[in-house]
């Protein structure tokens, strides 16, 4: 599963208000790092792209999102190198996870209030 609610949970205290206001400030933020992770590797800064794509992957953690984080890893690794390429590949298959994550979210918690553009 792309989202494990059970584990963001228990790191919540088993609060469901907390989880929930986490999560939507998690589904939004992560779509805004992405585009600003696009924006750096379009402009060869692949430094910058690291540091934000480091934050998603420390926040991906944190939300019980294992497949956004693992993808963030491998990207944040790819910008060390300079490997631009490889980054640009690994941010696409980064908002295909982030994609399947916000839809299992809404999936396991359907009254979230998610805005629709939000994937």
């Amino acid at each position: 599963d792309a989202f494990d609610y059970e584990e963001l949970l228990e790191r919540c205290c088993a609060s469901e208000s907390l989880a929930k206001k986490l999560l939507i400030k998690f589904c939004d933020q992560s779509r805004s790092s992405i585009d600003q992770i696009r924006e750096q590797i379009e402009q060869q800064d692949a430094a910058q792209a690291r540091a934000i794509a480091h934050d998603l992957k420390g926040a991906a953690g944190s939300m019980a999102a294992s497949c956004v984080q693992r993808i963030a890893e491998q990207l944040e690794a790819a910008l060390k190198q300079e490997d631009l390429a490889t980054a640009a590949e690994q941010l696409e298959t980064l908002e295909n996870r982030r994609a399947e994550y916000v839809s299992c979210v809404r999936t396991k918690i359907p009254d979230l209030p998610l805005e629709a553009g939000i994937v």
